[in-house]
């Protein structure tokens, strides 16, 4: 009788990404890659866009606009060798992504959390008064893939764990990004 060969392990990396609500106290989001923490440097959209082949960090950096994608993410549009990771820093909802940064947003991934907090703005919130919001996306950057991972509020921080799971595709070493 032949013994069967045992399953190995999957070989993941962790992906924790915190957006922090105006109002909650101290601390900053950040995106940690592994052993790797990025935080954010000021108020704004914390992007980070991370190596598939590689697991690691390529580019980090605040969109300070809330209408256009930021110049460092631009060479990255459209690869699917990259993933973004998205944490609102300190944002009210006189920053929800419009024009350019929002369609970008929508064709990297983001979906029906980023819509109903828009629609919440946008039709049952109109006094005009100032709100907090806190919104993290996972996802990568081929517009032509499935959808990415989300979460948001108007009253907390927002919180995600993902993980980058080690494939191989044609003999060469990728990684998926995975949410249990």
């Amino acid at each position: 009788m032949a013994k069967a060969k045992a399953a190995q392990p999957e070989k993941t990396v962790p992906v924790s990404i915190r957006s922090r609500y105006p109002s909650q106290g101290h601390g900053v989001a950040f995106v940690a890659v592994g052993s790797k923490i990025e935080l954010a440097g000021d108020h704004g959209y914390w992007m980070v866009v991370v190596d598939l082949l590689t697991a690691k960090i390529s580019k980090s950096g605040i969109a300070q606009s809330n209408s256009k994608i930021p110049d460092f993410i631009k060479p990255y549009v459209g690869n699917p060798d990259y993933a973004l990771f998205v944490a609102t820093s300190y944002v009210g909802t006189d920053s929800l992504p419009q024009g350019e940064l929002a369609t970008f947003l929508r064709k990297t991934g983001s979906g029906r959390v980023l819509r109903a907090l828009e629609q919440f703005v946008s039709q049952q919130y109109k006094s005009g008064e100032y709100a907090g919001f806190s919104y993290v996306l996972a996802a990568t950057l081929d517009a032509g893939d499935a959808p990415g991972f989300e979460e948001g509020s108007f009253y907390h921080d927002s919180w995600m764990t993902v993980e980058l799971l080690e494939t191989k595709v044609a003999g060469k070493t990728r990684y998926i990004l995975i949410r249990h």
